[in-house]
C-alpha cells in the first residue's frame, strides 16, 4: 500500500510536469489554444508518464527498505505478529537510529503498527519508545497528508494518545491533544478516519477520567458506518463498560468484535484475542 501510494503521487506530479511543458510549448510556439492544448496534452503526457511510473515502481521496490516492508506487511497479513514481524520491524528501527535511508512512508507502519501492538499488550512505555522514531513534521507534512488523505497522521496521534494513557503521563496527553487538534477540525469523507479522530479524543477524556465526555465519544464511534472488519469501537465500548463496572454490556460488545474477523486474516483474530485476556473475558462470556 505504501508502495502505491508514494507512485501515485509520483504520476500526479510527472503527469503535471511534462503537461505543463507540453501545454505551453503549443500555446506560445504554435499558437494552439489552451483548450485545444490541454487536450493534446492529456493525450501526449498520461502514456509518458505512465512509462516512466512504469520504471520508477521496478527502482522503488527493490530498494532496501521498500524489500524489507513488504516483506513485513506480508508476515503481518498472512500470519499476524509474529517473532519475523518482529525481527524486520526491528531492523527498520536500527536502520533509522544509526542513519541508514529508510523511507518515511516505510518506517512509519513498521512504528505504528508495532507501537500498536505494544499499547494492547500494556508495555506503552515500549509504544512511546517506538512512535519517539517518527517526527512530529515527517508524520505531519502535507505531501503524507496529501498521498492519504490523513491518515497517518490521526493513526499516529491515535495510538501516541493511548500510549499516553498507558503510561499515566498527563503532560505529555496534553502536549499530544494540542498537537493534534488541528486534525481534529476538519471534516474526512473516510469514516475510519473519524473514528481515530474519536479514538484519540476517547483515551485523552479516559486517561483524565471524564468518563462523561469519554462516554459521548463511545456513542460518537458506535454511530459510524464503518467497514464490518473494523473491530476498535467495540474494544473502546467494551473497554469504556468495564471501567463503569459493565461487564454484561463488555461483553456485548466483544460479541460484536468477533463477528469483524473474517476468514483468513489472523492478525484481527491475534488482536482480538488479546483483548479478550486482557479484559479477563472468555469465549463463553459472549455465547
Amino acid at each position: 500500500m505504501s508502495v502505491v501510494i508514494k507512485l501515485w503521487g509520483l504520476i500526479y506530479l510527472l503527469v503535471a510536469f511534462f503537461g505543463s511543458i507540453l501545454v505551453l510549448l503549443l500555446h506560445m510556439i504554435f499558437g494552439v489554444p489552451l483548450g485545444i492544448a490541454f487536450v493534446i496534452m492529456l493525450v501526449a503526457a498520461v502514456p509518458v508518464s505512465l512509462f516512466l511510473l512504469g520504471k520508477l515502481r521496478k527502482a522503488e521496490i527493490d530498494k532496501p527498505d521498500a524489500k524489507l516492508h513488504a516483506e513485513y506487511m506480508e508476515e503481518l497479513r498472512k500470519k499476524g505478529y509474529t517473532p519475523r514481524s518482529f525481527e524486520l520491524a526491528e531492523q527498520a528501527f536500527e536502520w533509522k537510529r544509526n542513519g541508514t535511508k529508510i523511507d518515511f512512508v516505510y518506517l512509519k507502519d513498521f512504528v505504528i503498527y508495532t507501537a500498536d501492538y505494544y499499547n494492547m499488550v500494556e508495555q506503552s512505555e515500549k509504544a512511546l519508545a517506538c512512535l519517539d522514531l517518527l517526527s512530529k513534521e515527517d508524520v505531519e507534512s502535507k505531501s503524507i497528508q496529501f498521498l492519504d488523505k490523513g491518515t497517518t497522521v490521526l493513526l499516529y496521534y491515535c495510538v501516541l494518545m493511548e500510549a499516553c494513557r498507558g503510561t499515566h503521563n498527563p503532560a505529555r496527553a496534553q502536549e499530544t491533544f494540542a498537537d493534534v487538534q488541528p486534525f481534529l477540525s476538519k471534516t474526512y469523507s473516510i469514516p475510519s478516519l473519524t473514528l481515530s479522530e474519536e479514538l484519540i479524543c476517547y483515551h485523552y477524556y479516559m486517561l483524565f477520567e471524564d468518563y462523561d465526555k469519554a462516554g459521548q465519544y463511545v456513542d460518537k464511534m458506535m454511530a459510524l458506518n464503518l467497514p464490518a472488519d473494523i473491530m476498535s469501537r467495540h474494544i473502546a465500548r467494551a473497554d469504556y463498560a468495564l471501567v463503569k463496572g459493565d461487564r454484561e454490556t463488555a461483553r456485548e460488545a466483544m460479541k460484536q468484535a468477533k463477528k469483524c474477523i473474517p476468514d483468513g486474516t489472523p492478525v484481527l483474530r491475534e488482536i482480538y484475542e488479546f483483548w479478550m485476556k486482557r479484559f479477563s473475558l472468555t469465549e463463553t462470556d459472549e455465547e
